[in-house]
């Protein structure tokens, strides 16, 4: 995940299994990644926060489960400063994108992420 196209590293990332509501947490690496690895089948939803934007900029990130993109994936930008909702879905290749994102502190959700 990056913001700016800068890297959102050491963010805490929490991944919640929809159905039996076993949870994991993990933090984003120097690359702004994360990984949650097994993860058994079912659907679940990926809490990524809270995170500083400085300035008004883009949000982005991609999305693979399995190694393959999550396609049409729900994706939700809030901004905790000011209230703010910015919604998306992931596109053929994985990728989701908020341009225009406020300043201010923010926290992504993505649900239901479909894990085979």
């Amino acid at each position: 995940m990056a913001v700016g196209g800068a890297p959102v590293v050491g963010t805490k990332v929490k991944l919640k299994n929809l159905t039996t509501a076993v949870k994991a947490k993990t933090t984003t690496d120097a690359a702004g990644a994360y990984q949650f690895d097994p993860a058994a089948s079912g659907n679940y939803k990926v809490g990524i926060g809270t995170f500083v934007v400085g300035a008004p900029t883009t949000v982005s990130g991609t999305l693979t489960v399995k190694g393959a993109p999550s396609v049409g994936t729900k994706v939700k930008l809030k901004n905790k400063t000011t209230g703010a909702v910015l919604k998306t879905t992931t596109d053929a290749s994985g990728n989701f994108s908020f341009a225009g994102a406020a300043a201010g502190t923010s926290k992504i959700t993505i649900s239901p992420v479909p894990v085979p």
